[in-house]
């Protein structure tokens, strides 16, 4: 009992957020490995997946271990207590996506050689078959890797052999005197194992023989026979990192620790048994190397090995004692052994801030059936115990008998036929697959079966054994090494030459383009070989690419060319793919000079077509800003090919995105000037030659020469806004189309182009006089643009700067310049439009940069009367914001009000009248400025509400708007009908009426002036309601206009006179509102007499339509019908409703008087249908809703009786009033199986409570003190000499009957309650304030006298 309370505690940790963790089994009761803390830090324990990049990246640990247990403990252990592996997380895990990683073979596998190299060590073969044949060694059983090939055989010898494959020895436990008559005495060799310096050898055999070996001198060391129990064969055997200690395994499912030691020069041993095959057999072990971890590993002094069992796998630390650390429990599988292979991994670790730092640590991979897992196991400085987290676990499409690292990203699996799968750790894909059948590989099943030693083995261990080949597939130095029965195959990666090379052989050149490219990026699989530096890697990569590309394209154009019959189009796609590679490759390794080298010049070589696919692939590249700079010859081909082509737009972009570092200048411009190529011209002037102001000056020249013309021309439109353009590029220091000028030279293009622009005078044409002629050339091209490009200039801060930079004119020179050309010289004819755009300018300019410009009064005289003038050709919401700038800034402040508000309302710039008006306090005429104005009528709404509602506007002003709204509600109407109602229910409630009154004249827009006012959502929160005739307006309206909504308006408002209403609802025949304003009035008959009116006209119409003369034959339309008796159902719902709601005041023959007319009428239709279909629906639509409705206001006897009556009175038959009757036998059965039901409970609780009750009060009450909780007496204490009663209650508390207040509820626990008055009040007030007061759950406090 005590295991199983200890049992309860929790063995796994969960997190909604996290999914399932993996954990150490966790059980108190036989300190088993160890306790997972629940409180593992940050609960990041769990699922981790790996990064792609070079090494693993791990998120979640397992718990690290807190207390490590006795192995004796773990045998014990009972297997049903053990959490399953979906439990744990191991079976079910979720991968990066979220799900469980699945990796599928290929259907096919890939071919052999492309990544793997299959090699025969064909003398360690020819030395097996003669000691086979010859000596008599037997056929081999085991194989063992270090410095040396270890062969054990079936004959019980070992075959030695160096890494040059010659045999070094025979070592044979026999001796040599009787070697015939003893072979076969100690069995088979099932294991072998060679320590890490290659000089020393384990051999187990099948007959339970170890034997320890010096291969230096091929000398027996020790011949243990005794270190198991006989009649069991070894199964494993492994040097540990401890010299002196080994491990193996038996048939019997044991695993024993040897140690050697040396005393007095006496060599002996002694054996103890680490795991015990009673709890579960061991079927493999493996010891945890030190090769390969760090140089301080905290590992080195616990000698940690991996051992499984059918059901679990455990981590156990051999010293200083043996300490289980883990374990992880798996599915039983019966036909597969588990697969154990520890490795040092480099693995990155993320810290805050985004740091990242690598240690070494060893990760073991656990394989069962096709599932692997990979665990990791870290232990800190101070960490006396490491701990373990799981990777990942991976869920494979095949069964895997063996499983080996190769290096610290890749892995091979061997599965159950033969086929070994190259699998990336990282992300889990398989890289190759390889068909090793004809490998005849060697099992262990006789050993695991212990045929030799007369098969005393568990069934379990036997179907387990199948593919046994633990010592048959060896790894070594990254490298696997598989035992035939022939011979010894080794298998290996292919350096990354060779497989680059073996893909060149086989004519799959394109493929090793794209191997190097991946090598390159760090994108490939299982690269070997290829060492130093990330930049070296690259270099060696990206040579050996150019490499084969170089011969590639050598091969393609120059000997494996098309015949000249060949297709041309065929030929340009031949072409087109081998530039695209070459393209792709050259720029991926950055080795452009070899594209435009040795490449281009063998397509070029070749013929026009090769050179014209080059080119037009160059083009698209250029186009995409991936290419600058060009080889001369290059440049000069494609300049041609272009030009020969007649495509000068695209040559125009790609001369935009190439440096001038590689064109000829000359050439260029020439080309340029001559087709028009203005943007191209003016890229090489700029960044070729740091010119600014000579393709400005030359554009001008054409724009003026194309000015003279007599209409504007689609040419000089080009010019001038291209030049437009280009002045604000390089007057805002960017360069022209794209980019940025080099800060060196931004100060000087400035200086260059503000120095030609505002030339004087024309140096190009001395006989021009005209005063400044560029900028003259560019205000008569469009005033407005080039004003807003010198708008956009003065906003530089190049002005701003004191002194003022040389070259460039401060804003006043600009302007004065302006108005030299344009007001003050005569000469120049510009509209009043042109005149306007400078006034507004200087409006605009003069407001934002008062103390640097400075104009004279008259100008600005001059200004307003442009600006204002009607007959302007300009956008009037232009020159407006210009004025609006000029008031803001306080220039007009000087002005006369009255003349420029003038001024404004001619010109209708309602926004400074608007300014004007607001500061004179004039509001109903700031109002009529919003009215006026189409563009913010409106924000009129808006402005009206926050001047009603705000404060600091007086009465006398609210009471001026308000006329002001009143004299203009018309206008506000056509605005905004919803919004003028809005606003005249919250801001003009009282004028509500008047308001109404002003609409009378049209019907139409009252309405829906009316629905917004009656709208709920802003009705609901206003406290003034609208006066009854109003409402009553309203309802005449939705009469007359939509009928459909009085109903509901009718139900949902009240404030109206009932009889008005009532006689213009009847008047317009609103029949449901009629109807609901007399049940309303206290008339229900009448009201019940119009619905049943309606119901019996439209029953009439659906009688007639569907009635025998209208379908003789009974078919109907069944969708026509059903739409049709949904009409009827509708007002035969509101007819019963009625009834419903008027039968409970009406005597009861007046209900009958009320219902039986309903039911006739309903009962009296049907008669007329041929179809029996129809009768049914009819009868379960609306005969049985009105069965169901009269059920509860007339009795069942009365309805069967007249519905018996008018049968007899038709003179029907029964089987028209079946489905009535029966429907009522139903109703009945229902509503008695329902009370029976009902009374069943009510009597059934009544019972328990009763029970209940009587048994509390049999049952004694023990107070928790003999004091009285109200006045802390003793419950015996006389009250003038006789003792008093006393109440113990059901929460323990004991009360006087003299304390106790009037009700049985407990004084200390019940906060209502109030002592009764007595000497005792005081101190009873006391004692509430300083005791806690305790809640009794029960609602009923049961006392005891």
């Amino acid at each position: 009992s005590d295991r199983r309370r200890r049992r309860k505690g929790p063995a796994t940790v969960m997190d909604a957020d996290l999914g399932p963790q993996i954990s150490a089994v966790s059980s108190a009761e036989l300190n088993a490995l160890s306790q997972i803390s629940a409180r593992a830090t940050e609960k990041q324990a769990g699922v981790l997946s790996s990064s792609n990049e070079e090494s693993f990246s791990f998120e979640r640990d397992i718990p690290t271990v807190e207390r490590v247990m006795a192995v004796e403990d773990i045998l014990n252990e009972d297997e049903s207590s053990h959490l399953s592996l979906n439990e744990l997380g191991l079976d079910d895990l979720p991968s990066a996506h979220g799900h469980a990683s699945e990796v599928l073979a290929p259907t096919l596998p890939t071919e052999e050689g492309s990544i793997l190299r299959q090699v025969v060590l064909k003398g360690i073969a020819n030395q097996l078959s003669q000691a086979c044949t010859h000596n008599e060694a037997g056929l081999p059983t085991a194989m063992a890797v270090g410095k040396f090939y270890a062969i054990g055989t079936s004959h019980g010898v070992v075959l030695v052999f160096d890494m040059k494959e010659h045999l070094r020895g025979v070592l044979s436990p026999y001796d040599k005197s009787n070697v015939d008559n003893d072979v076969g005495k100690y069995g088979a060799v099932s294991a072998l194992d060679i320590n890490l310096d290659g000089t020393r050898l384990l051999c187990g055999h099948a007959k339970g023989l170890i034997t320890y070996w010096d291969l230096s001198a091929n000398k027996c060391l020790r011949f243990v026979d005794d270190a198991h129990p006989p009649g069991f064969a070894v199964l494993n055997i492994k040097f540990t990192d401890d010299s002196t200690v080994m491990l193996f395994s038996n048939s019997g499912g044991n695993v024993f620790r040897l140690k050697f030691r040396r005393t007095l020069g006496v060599r002996g041993w002694t054996s103890d048994c680490v795991f015990s095959g009673c709890h579960g057999e061991a079927l493999t072990f493996e010891p945890l190397p030190l090769q390969g971890g760090p140089m301080d590993n905290p590992f080195k002094d616990l000698n940690i090995v991996a051992m499984a069992t059918f059901s679990q796998t455990l981590i156990l630390a051999l010293a200083p004692s043996t300490k289980g650390l883990i374990s992880i429990p798996h599915k039983k599988r019966a036909n597969c052994l588990p697969l154990l292979s520890w490795r040092h991994v480099s693995i990155d670790h993320k810290v805050s801030g985004g740091k990242k730092f690598t240690t070494v640590d060893p990760v073991l991979a656990v394989v069962r059936g096709n599932e692997i897992a990979y665990i990791q196991s870290s232990a800190a400085e101070r960490e006396a115990v490491p701990g373990f987290r799981l990777l990942r676990a991976v869920t494979m499409s095949y069964e895997i008998t063996a499983f080996k690292w190769i290096d610290d990203h890749t892995t091979v699996a061997l599965d159950v036929t033969e086929r070994i799968h190259l699998i990336n750790v990282n992300d889990d894909t398989e890289i190759e697959v390889l068909d090793l059948k004809q490998v005849e590989l060697v099992y262990g099943s006789s050993f695991f079966k212990s045929i030799e030693t007369g098969g005393n083995v568990s069934k379990a261990l036997v179907s387990v054994s199948q593919h046994a080949c633990y010592n048959s597939v060896v790894s070594h130095e990254d490298q696997l090494l598989l035992l035939g029965l022939k011979a010894v195959h080794k298998i290996n990666i292919k350096p990354w030459k060779e497989r680059l090379g073996l893909l060149v052989r086989n004519g799959r050149v394109v493929e090793a383009l794209q191997l190097g490219l991946d090598m390159y990026d760090g994108k490939a699989k299982a690269v070997v070989g290829l060492s130093g530096t990330k930049k070296k890697k690259k270099a060696l990569v990206a040579q050996q690419v150019m490499d084969i590309l170089q011969g590639f394209v050598d091969f393609q154009l120059m000997v494996d060319k098309p015949s000249s019959g060949s297709n041309e189009e065929q030929l340009k796609q031949q072409y087109q793919r081998l530039a695209e590679w070459a393209f792709k490759c050259c720029f991926k390794v950055k080795k452009t000079e070899i594209l435009f080298g040795s490449i281009y010049d063998t397509f070029r070589a070749e013929d026009n077509c090769s050179r014209a696919v080059f080119l037009e692939l160059l083009c698209s590249y250029i186009k995409d800003r991936k290419i600058h700079l060009l080889r001369t010859v290059v440049f000069k081909d494609f300049i041609d090919y272009y030009a020969q082509r007649g495509d000068y737009a695209l040559l125009e972009s790609c001369l935009l995105a190439l440096s001038p570092e590689c064109m000829d200048i000359h050439q260029v411009v020439e080309m340029c000037w001559s087709h028009q190529l203005y943007d191209a011209m003016i890229h090489v002037y700029n960044q070729g030659l740091c010119e600014y102001a000579t393709p400005l000056l030359e554009l001008l020249l054409q724009l003026r020469a194309k000015m003279k013309e007599m209409a504007p021309t689609e040419d000089q439109q080009n010019i001038g806004y291209r030049l437009l353009v280009y002045i604000r590029c390089c007057l805002a220091g960017m360069a022209y189309p794209s980019g940025n000028i080099p800060k060196d030279n931004i100060i000087p293009a400035k200086a260059t182009v503000y120095g030609a622009l505002l030339a004087p005078q024309n140096d190009h044409n001395l006989s021009d006089k005209t005063a400044f002629p560029h900028v003259c050339t560019l205000l008569q091209f469009d005033t407005r643009e080039f004003l807003n490009v010198l708008a956009m200039a003065f906003e530089e801060s190049d002005f701003d700067l004191s002194p003022p930079i040389t070259g460039i004119p401060t804003r006043q020179e600009v302007v004065d310049i302006l108005l030299q050309v344009m007001v003050y010289d005569l000469k120049h004819k510009f509209s009043p439009s042109q005149v306007a755009s400078l006034f507004t300018f200087l409006a605009r300019q003069g407001s934002r940069h008062r103390s640097t410009i400075k104009v004279d009064e008259k100008v600005y005289n001059q200004v307003l009367k442009y600006i204002t003038r009607s007959d302007v050709d300009m956008v009037n919401e232009e020159r407006q914001q210009a004025l609006l700038e000029l008031w803001n800034s306080g220039v007009l402040q000087k002005f006369d009000e009255e003349k420029l508000l003038a001024m404004a309302e001619r010109a209708k710039f309602y926004r400074l009248c608007e300014l004007i008006y607001e500061k004179k306090r004039q509001f109903p005429k700031v109002l009529m400025c919003y009215l006026k104005d189409p563009t913010r009528v409106h924000q009129a709404f808006a402005y009206i509400h926050a001047l009603m509602s705000e404060d600091q506007y007086t009465d006398t002003d609210k009471e001026e708007i308000t006329t002001a709204v009143l004299e203009n509600f018309l206008e506000l109407i056509a605005a905004d009908v919803k919004g003028a109602a809005r606003l005249i229910l919250v801001d003009f409630p009282y004028e509500l009426a008047e308001v109404t009154s002003k609409l009378y004249s049209k019907p139409e827009l009252q309405l829906e002036f009316l629905h917004g006012v009656f709208n709920p959502r802003f009705l609901l929160k206003q406290e003034i309601s609208p006066p009854s005739h109003v409402v009553e307006r309203y309802i005449e309206l939705l009469c007359k206009y939509q009928p459909q909504q009085v109903y509901n308006f009718v139900r949902s408002s009240e404030n109206y006179r009932l009889e008005e209403v009532l006689e213009v609802c009847a008047r317009a025949q609103v029949d449901d509102a009629t109807a609901y304003l007399h049940e309303r009035a206290g008339d229900f008959m009448a009201a019940f007499d119009l619905i049943l009116r309606n119901f019996r006209l439209k029953l009439e119409v659906f009688g007639k339509k569907y009635c025998t003369e209208s379908y003789p034959s009974g078919e109907h339309p069944c969708a026509d019908v059903m739409s049709n008796l949904e009409e009827v159902e509708g007002i035969l719902q509101a007819l019963l409703q009625c009834c419903q709601r008027n039968s409970e005041k009406i005597e009861e023959k007046a209900k009958n008087t009320m219902w039986f007319p309903i039911f006739d009428l309903v009962l009296s239709i049907p008669r007329t249908f041929v179809s029996a279909e129809l009768k049914e629906v009819y009868n379960q639509v609306l005969v049985s809703k009105v069965l169901e409705s009269m059920l509860g206001y007339i009795s069942l006897q009365d309805i069967l009786q007249k519905i018996v009556q008018d049968l007899a009175d038709e003179s029907g038959q029964f089987k028209d009033i079946k489905p009535i009757i029966l429907h009522m036998l139903e109703t009945y059965s229902y509503e008695e199986t329902l009370l029976k039901t009902t009374s069943h409970i009510l009597i059934h609780d009544v019972k328990h409570s009763l029970l209940r009750l009587c048994s509390l009060t049999q049952r004694g009450v023990s107070p928790s003190s003999i004091n009285c909780c109200v006045c802390s007496r003793k419950a015996d204490t006389l009250s003038d000499g006789v003792k008093e009663g006393v109440v113990v209650f059901s929460c323990g508390h004991l009360c006087h009957m003299s304390c106790l207040a009037m009700g049985c509820a407990c004084p200390q626990c019940n906060k209502s309650f109030s002592a009764p008055a007595s000497g005792h009040s005081r101190r009873l007030s006391q004692m509430r304030q300083q005791s806690s007061v305790s809640r009794n759950k029960k609602s009923v406090d049961y006392a005891y006298r």
